[in-house]
């Protein structure tokens, strides 16, 4: 019986040991999908800034062209 006792114990202690690492995991996800959404969003700004840019150059193709055709 105490044999039984101290296994339970034991497996109790794993258990919870368990319980710390995947609440560690988590919160090293947490942290990391946070990072992910900062990055995304500065790739979503950055790429609406390139698109600006290139709005940018496409019309002043377009003012250099009709200056030559004059």
């Amino acid at each position: 019986m105490d044999s039984l006792r101290r296994e339970l114990a034991l497996s109790r202690k794993n258990v919870e040991l368990k319980n710390v690492d995947l609440d560690l995991k988590k919160n090293e996800l947490s942290k990391k999908k946070g990072e992910l959404m900062r990055l995304r969003d500065e790739l979503t700004s950055t790429r609406i800034e390139l698109m600006n840019e290139k709005k940018e150059l496409m019309q002043m193709r377009d003012n250099l062209f009709s200056v030559q055709k004059i």
